[in-house]
């Protein structure tokens, strides 16, 4: 694997691999942020769920049609504004509306809005169950 600093390399992969590290040393330099990537798929993204910390602020100023975040843990509030899901990004939809269904309060009755939920959740989420994705994580290091 080779290291690239300049943003019109980067540009010609279809596939970069990095770490947040990276990012926020190429970050100072605005390389990242040259670049309008099609996808940007974040690996254990609970610690972007806070969208007061400097990672959730630096990830979110790159450009990306797409954003899709692996993680143990549903899918957070937070993580709605980071994923650019248009309408389902304003928090006070997800408070009234979404959050009590997520949370089973309104599960009784499929209402427009919780089929449309189940929807986007289906497109953009992929579940591992916890123990799976302890097993890929250890397994993908050979070295151990």
């Amino acid at each position: 694997m080779q290291k690239i600093n300049d943003a019109g390399e980067l540009a010609k992969h279809s596939v970069v691999v990095t770490t947040f590290d990276t990012i926020k040393t190429l970050m100072n330099f605005q390389t990242l942020q040259k670049i309008s990537f099609e996808r940007i798929i974040i690996y254990d993204a609970y610690p972007i769920d806070n969208t007061d910390t400097q990672r959730y602020k630096a990830l979110r100023q790159l450009d990306a049609t797409y954003r899709w975040v692996l993680t143990g843990n549903l899918l957070q509030q937070n993580l709605a504004n980071f994923l650019k899901l248009g309408e389902y990004g304003d928090d006070q939809l997800w408070d009234t509306q979404i959050c009590p269904i997520l949370e089973g309060k309104q599960c009784d009755e499929k209402t427009e809005l919780s089929k449309k939920i189940e929807n986007l959740l289906k497109s953009v989420e992929l579940k591992f169950p916890l123990e799976n994705y302890r097993e890929m994580e250890v397994g993908a290091d050979d070295s151990q």
